[in-house]
């Protein structure tokens, strides 16, 4: 690979990897909204935070494991889509269970990001 080619790889990984950090924020600071609308409870509120941060931790070692057995590039292609659809499941989401879930494919997809975006 040339050095500019190095460089527009690099950008995308970091780029995927940034969006996947920053949907915990933007979730932290709209979640009393979201809460309200959803009619969730203090528990509610506190495991949508967790289910991402919980399924990043437990899956990332997994994704590091793939990453050694199957092709790194499609793996990250992997983890984009499942995010993006995860993201698109919570948005859409109309229950705490169904956002709960969103949330826990989303944190899935940044353990594979998390892993694979520094190999």
């Amino acid at each position: 690979m040339t050095h500019r080619q190095i460089l527009e790889a690099l950008t995308g990984l970091l780029a995927a990897f940034f969006t996947a950090i920053l949907s915990s924020t933007i979730v932290s600071n709209a979640l009393p909204t979201i809460m309200s609308e959803l009619d969730g409870t203090q528990t509610d509120f506190a495991w949508v935070i967790t289910a991402a941060l919980l399924a990043n931790a437990v899956t990332t070692p997994i994704w590091g494991k793939l990453a050694d057995l199957f092709n790194k590039k499609v793996l990250v292609q992997l983890s984009i889509v499942v995010f993006v659809a995860g993201s698109v499941a919570a948005g859409l989401a109309q229950s705490i269970p169904v956002l709960l879930g969103a949330r826990v494919v989303q944190g899935v997809a940044m353990g594979g990001l998390t892993a694979l975006a520094q190999a």
